[in-house]
This record gives structure tokens, sequence and C-alpha cells, in this order.
């Protein structure tokens, strides 16, 4: 018998509770606007958060709710992906300008370390250390250099 099937349902009076507990987050309130009667709400309430089917039921209904409240990380890929692609507009409806595309694209490329200028760079330089026996000091300086002037130039021209 598997966990789930232990734990009995909960009436519809339980349900209310629940959901209004997680409005709230005041249990006599809870219990007010689900229907229990009485001058003891608050004993009612603290019974019934108390009870292994409601606690449940409320730990995965706050899952849910986190999960749809917070991004996960492929949801912020795909939105950076629809800003680079200028898919995804503004508040007003207009497109995203080539400002933020950039800065989306900047943003996107930081999860991706093998489109990052710099990690590219890096890895440039040391692999022309790793060579440095058969070129001099000055020829290395030269090259790395080289790298960092293309990289810079591209970062210009997307600026215009």
């Amino acid at each position: 018998m598997s966990e789930s099937a232990k734990i009995p349902k909960l009436t519809p009076r339980q349900k209310a509770f629940c959901d209004y507990y997680i409005q709230t987050g005041i249990g006599s309130e809870a219990a007010r606007r689900a229907g229990y009667k009485g001058n003891n709400l608050d004993v009612i309430a603290a019974q019934n958060l108390t009870k292994l089917s409601i606690v449940r039921y409320l730990e995965d209904k706050m899952k849910e709710i986190d999960n749809n409240r917070i991004a996960d990380a492929q949801e912020i890929l795909e939105f950076l992906t629809r800003i680079i692609r200028n898919e995804e507009k503004d508040q007003l409806g207009l497109d995203a300008s080539l400002q933020d595309r950039i800065e989306a694209a900047k943003a996107l490329s930081k999860r991706y370390p093998e489109l990052d200028y710099n990690y590219i760079i890096k890895i440039g330089k040391l692999k022309l250390e790793e060579r440095k026996v058969s070129l001099s000091e000055r020829q290395v300086d030269n090259l790395c250099d080289d790298i960092e002037y293309v990289v810079e130039d591209d970062d210009n021209e997307e600026d215009n």
C-alpha cells in the first residue's frame, strides 16, 4: 500500500479550511470561512493543523504555489532567448531595444561558458601559454592583444 493511499481524502470543509488558511495564515479565520461553527474555532484550527492529510495537502499546495510563482532556470533561459529573438514585448507592446537584446545575449552567454568572450580569451591565453616554449614572451603578448582587440571590436559593433 502506497504512502498516499494511507492518507484519507479531505472533506470539502477541510479543503476549504486549507485554502483559507493559505490565504489568511490565521487558523481561526480559516475555520470560520470554511463553515465551522462555535466559539472554539482556534481549537478546531489547531486540531485540523495536526491532521496528516491536512498537513500534506497544505505542503503540496504551497509547493505548487512556489513552483508557479518562482521562475526556474529553464524559464529564465527561454525568456532571455525570446528577448534576443525580439519575440518579447515591453509593457507598452514595443519591441525590446537593441541594448536590451544585447544585455539579454550577454546574460544568456554567461550560462554557457563556450559563448562567453572572457572565457574564450582565458582559454586562448592558456593555450598560448602552453605553447610558450616555442614562442617568445613578446609574441605571446602580441597574440593576446590581437585576441582582445578582435573581441573588443565585436563588442563595439554590437553597441552600434
